[in-house]
């Protein structure tokens, strides 16, 4: 990952806590993976991602997900404390896709969409 919320997170080593709430991530556009025998690359487009984020779960950037990878597509996935898969995020198309997710976060921690603590 590049961006949290518009913060550059890439030297966090891509393994950070985050509270509950909509969190808008960016992903490079390259991607190097080392396996034990070895190492894939792969160039994307910048992909955008806006999630509703809930305690008590863990969220990981998934690439491909079918027999060839990168192939497939660019997901993320939410998961449980127990790592069952709960849901899947894909990319942001639109505005719309971030506002969603922001009134998706308020409603899940019993705020009004739109309405911020201070």
């Amino acid at each position: 990952m590049q961006t949290v919320d518009d913060r550059d997170v890439s030297s966090l080593g891509g393994y950070f806590e985050l509270l509950p709430g909509c969190h808008v991530i960016d992903v490079p556009s390259l991607y190097l993976v080392v396996g034990r025998s070895q190492a894939v690359g792969a160039t994307t487009a910048r992909w955008t991602f806006a999630v509703p984020m809930r305690a008590g779960h863990h969220y990981q950037f998934q690439i491909g997900g079918g027999k060839v990878p990168m192939m497939t597509g660019h997901f993320i996935e939410e998961r449980d404390l127990r790592s069952n898969k709960t849901r899947e995020f894909e990319h942001a198309a639109s505005p719309k896709d971030i506002e969603a997710c922001k009134e998706e976060a308020a409603r899940s921690l019993g705020q009004e969409p739109g309405v911020s603590r201070s």
